[in-house]
Order: structure tokens, then C-alpha cells, then sequence
């Protein structure tokens, strides 16, 4: 079993979970030379569950609209197998759904859902405080756009206002 917020699935409804994780890295364009890459951190991972609904087992209809409602809401929940295992906290990002046999009253006798979870992080941006270097596009007090001093005659870290048309 594993479990979603308060949304069990169970293991005979489960065809498969597959997962992804990405690594990201910044790639420096270089004259001359082939580009640098640089190890940025990782990224956020993924999981995607198959799950398998029959009317043997449930109101496959009830069941599906569950989940959707669910991932309606758009929040984030722990994901946690049935060991105690936590993933981490994540949100539906996708649903796909396949529609098996239909009854002669239009109600599903079966159908697939495939349930993508994107991994959710809200830890703070970390902002980093510098001096403008020059030519560097600021806010003015005033609203308005301007550079960081570009020469001597400008006053040491003064922001000079950019003409109309440059």
C-alpha cells in the first residue's frame, strides 16, 4: 500500500511506480572551446503510479473522482509505502486516464489512472546582496530604470537614469 495525504492505494490496485530525479547543471558558453558545466544541485523528483480500477473493487467512477478532486485542491501531501517509508512532500501534477468496459448504463467496469507526483519544496529563496557592477540594471527610487555608474564621472555607486532612446 502506499498512501497520499489521506488517499490509501492499495497494492492489488497498483500496476507500477516508476520515479524520476533530475540533477541540474548550468552550462557556460566558452570562445573557443567546449562549453563548462556546472553542478547546480538537484532538482525535484517525480513519481508516477499506475493504479488499476475494477467494479469488482470499487465505484471505479467515485474512485477516480476522488483523486481528481484531490489533486483539484492543489496541495501538496506526504507521500509515505506502506512500511513507513516517506518520500517527501508532493502534489499531483498529472492525471491520465484510460477508460476499460463500460456497463450498458454508461457506468466504468474498469479503467486505468495514471497519477504523476512532482515533488514539492517551499524552502526560501536564498537572495543574494551585491554591489551593481557597472552597467547593471537597476529600480530608482522615482520607478524608473537605470545603470550602475559606467565612468569616473559618475559618483562612486551613484545610479545615473538612462536616456529616452539608449
Amino acid at each position: 500500500m502506499m498512501q497520499w495525504g489521506d488517499i490509501q492505494f492499495q497494492l492489488r490496485a497498483t500496476q507500477g511506480l516508476s520515479g524520476e530525479h533530475d540533477f541540474r547543471f548550468a552550462v557556460h558558453e566558452t570562445p573557443g572551446n567546449k562549453p563548462k558545466s556546472q553542478f547546480m544541485g538537484a532538482g525535484l523528483s517525480g513519481y508516477t503510479l499506475q493504479l488499476y480500477f475494477h467494479r469488482d473493487f470499487c465505484v471505479v467512477e467515485d474512485a477516480i473522482d476522488a483523486i481528481k478532486q484531490a489533486a483539484a485542491a492543489g496541495e501538496a501531501r506526504e507521500l509515505v509505502f506502506d512500511n513507513g517509508r516517506y518520500l517527501g512532500d508532493f502534489y499531483i501534477e498529472k492525471l491520465g486516464e484510460v477508460i476499460g468496459n463500460t456497463l450498458g448504463d454508461g457506468l466504468y467496469m474498469d479503467a486505468e489512472l495514471e497519477v504523476s507526483f512532482k515533488e514539492y519544496n517551499d524552502d526560501e529563496v536564498a537572495i543574494i546582496d551585491k554591489e551593481p557592477e557597472t552597467g547593471d540594471l537597476q529600480q530608482m527610487d522615482d520607478g524608473d530604470m537605470g545603470t550602475a555608474a559606467q565612468n569616473d564621472d559618475d559618483l562612486s555607486g551613484a545610479v545615473r537614469q538612462e536616456e529616452a532612446g539608449t
